[in-house]
């Protein structure tokens, strides 16, 4: 499979990406599989420079600096505000959310997560069609 258009990045571009995302037709309703060739030669090419994610399914793939997380992310912000990490609660719905969900004692994982995802974290909430993140802050948290 050919690709059909190539953006070159400017040098200037590396310093300032924070994240690329690769998939066919529109981002959030694509319907069109990554081939696996793409993502393996986007790996060998990346090596340990980047996070590597296929997310939605095998539909989007994410690549991201591999000297930052979501997890590294939150952590910073907590430290910052002094708070520790059980008053830290974090939602996630995909593999790149893995290392947050697992990093915090209040990880909780959507209901339209992939279900080998959704074995591994210990609480879960409904799909973000059916309002997943309300349902968690009322009936997990008590927050709202």
């Amino acid at each position: 499979m050919a690709l059909q258009s190539v953006v070159p990045l400017e040098a200037s571009a590396f310093c300032q990406t924070v994240k690329i995302l690769i998939y066919f037709e529109n981002l959030i309703d694509s319907v069109t599989p990554l081939p696996i060739s793409l993502v393996e030669s986007c790996r060998q090419i990346c090596q340990d420079q980047a996070n590597i994610y296929l997310t939605d399914q095998g539909k989007v793939l994410q690549i991201s600096n591999s000297r930052t997380s979501k997890y590294q992310s939150i952590d910073h912000l907590r430290h910052q505000f002094g708070l520790q990490p059980d008053e830290i609660a974090v939602l996630g719905d995909d593999w790149n959310d893995l290392k947050m969900l697992t990093g915090f004692p209040h990880g909780i994982v959507m209901g339209n997560a992939d279900p080998e995802l959704r074995r591994q974290i210990r609480c879960q909430t409904r799909s973000n069609d059916e309002d997943g993140i309300a349902w968690a802050l009322h009936e997990l948290l008590g927050l709202i």
